[in-house]
């Protein structure tokens, strides 16, 4: 593994959302990996964007925890992110049914 492709993944799934429609759900989601942060912007346009360290907590909805291989195996396909949130290896704090809505719209297996 390696940090380009996380960076690689983070492009395709930003291209994902950028079919995003902003009637159905707003807001900013951060996902923390254990290599770094990343924050996803679901408002009137999509953006993805690496960020060091903690956004404000008043511009972000919800935070994602989890570690970086988990992340790289969620989006490969060998691994749930429903089973990793009930056995608590991926913790969601803030609005959840942001966090559902972003898994459904970049995973894979919802195309």
């Amino acid at each position: 593994m390696d940090a380009s492709d996380v960076t690689q993944l983070w492009r395709k799934i930003a291209a994902k959302l950028e079919v995003h429609s902003p009637a159905l759900v707003q807001g900013t989601l951060q996902v923390e990996l254990s290599n770094g942060s990343w924050l996803v912007s679901l408002r009137d346009k999509c953006t993805v964007e690496e960020y060091s360290g903690l956004k404000d907590s008043g511009a972000v909805d919800t935070v994602i925890h989890m570690s970086e291989q988990q992340f790289l195996d969620v989006f490969s396909g060998k691994e749930n992110a429903q089973r990793l949130y009930v056995t608590g290896q991926l913790v969601v704090t803030g609005n959840p049914l942001l966090s559902i809505y972003f898994f459904e719209q970049a995973l894979p297996e919802f195309s």
